[in-house]
Order: structure tokens, then C-alpha cells, then sequence
């Protein structure tokens, strides 16, 4: 009997390559992701410390008003950039989930055509030992 063989193997392991590709693009949005929406809590940190600070001077009060709108700004432009990071993890999520829905269809024809060659192995191996008995049979 001959050896199990998909003839589409080669697409499948491409496949299953192209989803790692897109898993680990995902992975990597997301940990962009991540690493800004702490930069902005960093800012809004300082942001908070700089507010409770009490200037002495004209001059301190001036630098200090400079310095927070200066950070308002940033962090404004963090918000922006988290929000492009965002719409880009949720692309990275759907192009993740349609590579795998392709590799998981064949893998799942993979697995239909596995099946089938069980079951014609098995009925070929039950034909094989019938034959066997018969002559068997007819020997004695």
C-alpha cells in the first residue's frame, strides 16, 4: 500500500508560515502599542508633578507654565499616535485571523484526505486477511 501524501503539503506549510508571519506582526503592533500607552503615562506622571509643584519665582512660574503646555502637547501627540497604533493592531488582529482561517482549511482537507487514506488502508488490509482466510480454507 502506498505512503500517506497531500498533495497540497507544500501550500500548507506556506500557509502555516504566512499565519506565523502575521501572528508575529500582530504580536509586535500590539507591543508597540503597549510600550506608547506607557510613554503617555509617564507624561501624565510628570505632567501631575510639575502641577503640584509650588514656583517661588516669576521666572519658575513661567518656565513651569512652559514646560506643562509643552508636555500637553506631547501628550496630545501621543494620543494621536496611540490611536494610530491602535486601528493598526486591530488590522494586524484581522490579517492574523484570516491567514489562520486559510492554513486551518488545509489543514482540515489535509485531515479529510487523511482519514480517507485510513479507511482504504483498512479495508484493503480486511480484504488482504480475507483472502488469506479463503485460501486457508481451501488449503485444509
Amino acid at each position: 500500500m502506498r505512503k500517506f501524501e497531500f498533495r497540497l503539503q507544500k501550500v500548507l506549510e506556506y500557509r502555516l508560515l504566512v499565519e506565523g508571519w502575521a501572528k508575529d506582526a500582530y504580536l509586535e503592533a500590539q507591543q508597540k502599542l503597549l510600550e506608547a500607552e506607557k510613554t503617555l503615562q509617564t507624561m501624565g506622571d510628570r505632567h501631575q508633578t510639575a502641577l503640584v509643584l509650588k514656583p517661588a519665582t516669576i521666572d519658575e512660574i513661567v518656565v513651569n507654565e512652559a514646560f506643562l503646555q509643552r508636555l500637553e502637547d506631547e501628550m496630545d501627540m501621543q494620543r494621536s499616535l496611540i490611536g494610530i497604533l491602535d486601528s493598526g493592531v486591530e488590522s494586524a488582529r484581522l490579517t492574523w485571523l484570516e491567514k489562520r482561517r486559510e492554513a486551518e482549511t488545509l489543514q482540515n482537507m489535509r485531515d479529510e484526505a487523511h482519514a480517507e487514506y485510513t479507511l482504504e488502508v483498512n479495508r484493503f488490509e480486511q480484504a488482504e486477511a480475507d483472502e488469506w482466510a479463503v485460501l486457508r480454507r481451501k488449503a485444509a
